[in-house]
């Protein structure tokens, strides 16, 4: 896999440091330190200008990479409206 060209710093469960590396429309996707099983929830925090957005979470998906961490897809549980506006605006997205 290509490394990803943006990388946002995200902590997962308030302990482990990860990336988040892309966002589209229901789905987040992640560099993890850790694998988590599907369905598992997840509380993600991830840094924006606005402030530190809490997002809600249940595992998709845990794929290892070739550096030992792994890819993590994530669905959101309970995205409010203005979260949205701030991730479409971390990752570039317009309307």
């Amino acid at each position: 896999m290509t490394e990803p060209k943006l990388e946002i710093p995200l902590r997962i469960e308030d302990t482990l440091a990860g990336s988040a590396v892309g966002c589209d429309g229901p789905t987040l996707s992640a560099i993890s330190p850790k694998a988590f099983p599907p369905g598992r929830p997840l509380v993600l925090h991830l840094a924006s200008a606005a402030g530190e957005l809490r997002l809600e979470t249940r595992t998709i998906s845990s794929k290892k990479r070739d550096d030992g961490r792994f890819d993590l897809r994530v669905r959101f549980t309970n995205l409010r409206k203005e979260a949205r506006t701030q991730l479409d605006a971390l990752f570039g997205v317009t309307s």
